[in-house]
């Protein structure tokens, strides 16, 4: 799907990282980070610095997101995902999204819906945003943040609940 992923020992190595950020309401920045950073990697254009991170990590989503980015591509009118993409282009990533790769995790909300009612009302955050940090949480994995997503309540609910944040910096 993209240059030299995964490598053969990819499992076997970390547990999967959270492709994920801001919150969903934060469309004033480009969207939900997690839903762009999926989306570059599907559309086989991954950020250099996301490139760098998925040599030696699995990617992991949640469902808002996958949700998210599929309603993209079926209801594009404009909107910060994939609005301004041509037709065929939507419909390839589309197709990417029908056929997730095994090596992206989805987690599964079942596990996580508890968790992310109390981290939403606890900390403040969309039902986006604390499902990526029960995400982050359950899988004991970095959360990834699109810079230009880089929110201060998700930032400072994962620095409360010790998640390790870092943002990348998406292909242009």
């Amino acid at each position: 799907m993209w240059p030299g992923y995964p490598p053969p020992q990819l499992r076997k190595l970390r547990p999967a990282d959270h492709l994920s950020g801001g919150e969903l309401h934060q469309f004033a920045g480009g969207g939900c980070g997690a839903c762009n950073l999926l989306r570059d990697l599907l559309a086989d254009r991954p950020a250099p610095g996301l490139a760098r991170i998925l040599r030696t990590r699995a990617p992991a989503t949640t469902n808002l997101c996958y949700l998210r980015l599929c309603r993209s591509v079926v209801n594009a009118r404009g909107g910060a995902l994939t609005g301004s993409w041509p037709a065929e282009q939507r419909r390839a990533l589309g197709r990417a999204l029908v056929a997730l790769p095994d090596e992206i995790r989805i987690v599964s909300l079942r596990t996580l819906a508890y968790d992310v009612a109390t981290l939403a009302g606890d900390h403040g955050l969309s039902s986006l945003g604390a499902e990526v940090i029960a995400a982050c949480r359950m899988l004991d994995a970095p959360l990834y943040v699109d810079e230009a997503d880089d929110g201060p309540r998700i930032r400072a609910a994962a620095a409360a609940l010790r998640v390790t944040y870092r943002t990348v910096r998406r292909a242009t």
